[in-house]
């Protein structure tokens, strides 16, 4: 019977008994297995160096992170082929990351009602202040506009401060932006010189954007269900510059008027008017993503939750899948040539067609109860089948799912696997 390990230790440790040597053997320690466990709320881009010549990481914040042998921890980092941590972070579930100054900023809640913004400067964590005054609310957004750092959410006080569900940080202090939001903040975004805030009313089931030129609040539209996202698409032209704004609406009123608007909607400075990107999205749309494909092309990307979940492209008359991931998604970012999808399970990355999962190739991280060595790499059994490879490539073999609770071969080399078989 092999001893039960816990996911985070198989293929980490070797039993090591010396030749001839009159000892027992003993567990030492080995590499951690690439792996990330918990809930992925908010992603985004960050170069530790700006210019220099260490590479971007990809940025996942959320609830109860665990990457390899680390504890449980708001955030994490993907550098292309293994999970890191950041230090020791502040405690707490992370609703939201971005990047200001050079810096990693993210929204901490800290307990019911009061959250922590703070920054990473690749070697230690530093607080910006404290959000209070909302029962069950906090920091939800971030967004950085004209060169300060901008909170969004639920308060009543930023670091002290009155400010009403939106702050602003200068450097040295928070400060509020006028009367602020009546409502719940819930997308922020900078474009054509404002802030751009999306706010709900759950009393009146109405979603506000409105924008701060810096003196005054402007409104922009409204709809009939929560705004959940903000994008925007900024070229030397007002001809592709481009707003867009996601959510749970299928009613929009802009300045042209109110359309038929199913979840995602566009906004151009140029003519003035808001247009409906397609109807086929039957969800709420959680994240929308857009990135630059040339001086005045753009791809963008929608995060679909539904039956037919996940991310969906905009073709330019109608919204097209990519994939089928695994989970419900939350986020998304544009990271080393393909987008990554956050969620309630392992992030995953859009390869070649397919989702594939940072992680090792299953969604139940629950326990090994079985290992085996196979020359090289290592044969793993548990509650998701088994598994053969090695840190951070795993492959499944012959098909075999159900619980594999104890691994063994033969004299002829064939494995035999038992357990709670499917």
């Amino acid at each position: 019977m092999f001893p039960r390990l816990s996911l985070v230790s198989v293929a980490s440790a070797l039993l090591i008994a010396a030749a001839g040597a009159q000892c027992d053997p003993v567990w030492l320690p080995g590499d951690p297995i690439a792996m990330l466990q918990g809930s992925v709320h908010s992603t985004t881009v960050w170069d530790p160096d700006g210019a220099g010549p260490a590479l971007p990481l990809l940025i996942a914040a959320g609830d109860r992170l665990r990457a390899g042998l680390s504890a449980n921890v708001g955030v994490v980092a993907w550098d292309g082929s293994q999970w890191l941590t950041l230090g020791t972070p502040p405690a707490g579930l992370a609703w939201s990351a971005t990047v200001w100054n050079g810096l990693l900023v993210v929204a901490f809640d800290t307990a019911n009602g009061a959250s922590t913004v703070a920054s990473w400067n690749g070697s230690s964590w530093s607080a910006l202040g404290t959000f209070t005054g909302t029962p069950g609310g906090g920091v939800r957004v971030l967004a950085v506009h004209q060169n300060e750092l901008h909170a969004g959410g639920m308060f009543t006080l930023a670091n002290g401060v009155p400010a009403a569900n939106v702050a602003r940080w200068n450097g040295a202090s928070w400060s509020a932006l006028g009367g602020g939001q009546p409502h719940e903040v819930t997308a922020m975004v900078s474009f054509a010189g404002a802030l751009h805030v999306g706010s709900y009313d759950v009393a009146a089931i109405t979603g506000h954007l409105e924008a701060w030129n810096g003196s005054a609040w402007g409104n922009v539209a409204t709809c009939n269900a929560r705004i959940a996202a903000l994008a925007a698409r900024i070229t030397s032209t007002p001809l592709t510059t481009f707003l867009f704004a996601g959510g749970a609406f299928t009613q929009w009123t802009g300045s042209n008027g109110t359309i038929a608007a199913q979840r995602v909607v566009r906004f151009n400075p140029s003519a003035n008017t808001w247009v409906a990107l397609g109807g086929n999205l039957t969800g709420i749309c959680r994240a929308l993503g857009v990135r630059a494909t040339g001086l005045s092309s753009y791809e963008l990307v929608a995060v679909q939750d539904s039956t037919n979940q996940g991310l969906w492209q905009w073709s330019g008359s109608t919204w097209v899948q990519l994939g089928s991931p695994t989970s419900l998604g939350e986020t998304v970012a544009y990271y080393g040539g393909s987008w990554h999808l956050g969620s309630s399970q392992p992030m995953q990355r859009l390869q070649a067609g397919t989702w594939v999962t940072l992680t090792m190739p299953t969604t139940a991280l629950d326990l090994v109860m079985a290992v085996l060595g196979a020359g090289n790499d290592v044969v793993v059994g548990g509650v998701f089948g088994i598994r053969q490879g090695h840190p951070g490539v795993w492959q499944p073999i012959g098909g075999l799912t159900g619980n594999v609770t104890c691994l063994a071969r033969l004299a002829n080399g064939d494995l035999v696997a038992a357990g709670w078989l499917t």
